[in-house]
């Protein structure tokens, strides 16, 4: 799946990924989020804001030091308060004007995996991360 080794990806290379939905949770769900070793996830939430930024709190980060994938209204007060917005392909018109970046990839099939790509490549790391996984795997 790939998106999981996009989620994968950044947990590997010490970069916290929290799973924060409005909607509510299932057996399978639960499952994965734990299977991708998720920092922390978060079903039926009522106000994303409000939650991430507990995690803002929690973690002693900044605005500046967050992004979030958006894809629906719910998402856009949060997005505002990242530094580094990212709307996935089939977002609302909305949710797109807010973000900073847009994916190729639709939510859900490929969008994490492309943004764990690009803020590797940002970080610098990309090329010792696509050296670990070629030579050992990443689990």
């Amino acid at each position: 799946h790939m998106d999981g080794f996009g989620d994968l990806s950044f947990v590997a290379n010490d970069i916290k990924i929290a799973f924060v939905d409005t909607t509510s949770i299932d057996g399978e769900g639960l499952f994965r989020a734990k299977e991708l070793k998720l920092d922390k996830f978060y079903y039926a939430v009522t106000n994303k804001t409000e939650k991430i930024e507990e995690l803002k709190k929690e973690y002693g980060i900044t605005d500046e030091e967050t992004g979030m994938l958006g894809s629906d209204l719910s998402d856009i007060p949060a997005m505002k308060k990242m530094g580094f917005p990212v709307a996935v392909a089939d977002a609302l018109p909305e949710v797109k004007e807010v973000a900073c970046y847009i994916t190729n990839a639709p939510g859900g099939r490929g969008a994490m995996r492309e943004i764990c790509e690009f803020v590797l490549r940002a970080m610098g790391k990309w090329d010792a991360w696509v050296d670990k996984v070629t030579k050992m795997g990443y689990k």
